[in-house]
């Protein structure tokens, strides 16, 4: 069982936390951090965690695990005030979904104690809000660990993540953003870019494949700009790569037979 364990940023992945480790009894104790007084309202009215604070210093104090649950912008801002708050003891984990930028960071204030160390679950929903969190998000899961050290810090972190059900994978920040700019980012860049090509007179005649492929548009577009920007140098190398390769379907479309054509399609299966 963990001590006290303190979650900053109660939306859909931090509430998901807070439940999977109060269902499994996991902590002795759950804090949120509220930013302001409507958090503070709504997060005491979800009753997902022992206690909540709008107090920063109170929220970390005598915390043995503190997960930050923002986007990377609001994270990497969060870890600037961490440095003269958490003490030595305790494990400073993220939720980010890019690395590069906030381990970067991390090194410059963490790098003497090691005691950060970056995660990014591969799981979630295009809803937000700790109102759409459930205790069973994180399992059979892989949660990518950039730590600072392979040390305690991080062994605990690979304790934690598992035992929420998740499968760790430790690697580094650059591989991690490379992974994900083309798993997760550019499928969402797609998501949106076809519910803005498609024009909205057009949207009553749509059917299961446009819903398919759209639901990722329902997603929350201020929190998926700050990832864009985040991640911006791969996400425009896949990007650039994937016309490419959609230009060269078309071609095939136009100008091959039926064999060439199933044979492009088949790739996927490859």
């Amino acid at each position: 069982m963990f001590g006290k364990v303190t979650i900053i940023g109660l939306g859909l992945m931090g509430g998901s936390a807070a439940q999977a480790l109060k269902k499994k009894k996991l902590a002795r104790r759950v804090w949120a951090f509220a930013r302001n007084r409507k958090s503070y309202r709504r997060y005491k009215k979800l009753r997902l965690v022992d206690a909540v604070t709008c107090d920063l210093q109170e929220a970390v104090r005598n915390a043995e695990i503190v997960l930050l649950c923002t986007p990377p912008s609001s994270i990497i801002a969060y870890l600037r005030q961490l440095t003269g708050l958490a003490g030595t003891d305790t494990l400073l984990m993220d939720m980010g979904s890019t690395k590069e930028e906030i381990m970067r960071h991390a090194r410059k204030l963490f790098g003497k104690k090691n005691n950060f160390v970056g995660a990014h679950p591969m799981a979630g929903s295009e809803k937000t809000g700790a109102e759409y969190s459930s205790d069973d998000v994180y399992v059979q899961n892989i949660c990518f660990l950039t730590p600072l050290a392979k040390n305690a810090f991080f062994r605990k972190a690979v304790r934690f993540w598992k035992s929420i059900g998740s499968i760790p994978v430790a690697v580094g920040p650059a591989a991690h953003d490379r992974i994900v700019a083309a798993v997760s980012h550019l499928p969402h860049l797609l998501s949106f870019s076809l519910v803005s090509f498609v024009p909205r007179k057009l949207r009553r005649f749509t059917a299961g494949g446009f819903e398919s492929m759209s639901r990722l548009a329902l997603s929350d577009t201020a929190l998926w700009a700050d990832i864009f920007a985040s991640n911006k140098k791969n996400v425009v190398k896949a990007a650039r790569a994937y016309a490419k390769e959609l230009m060269n379907a078309a071609s095939c479309l136009q100008s091959k037979g039926r064999k060439d054509l199933i044979a492009l399609l088949e790739k996927r299966t490859k």
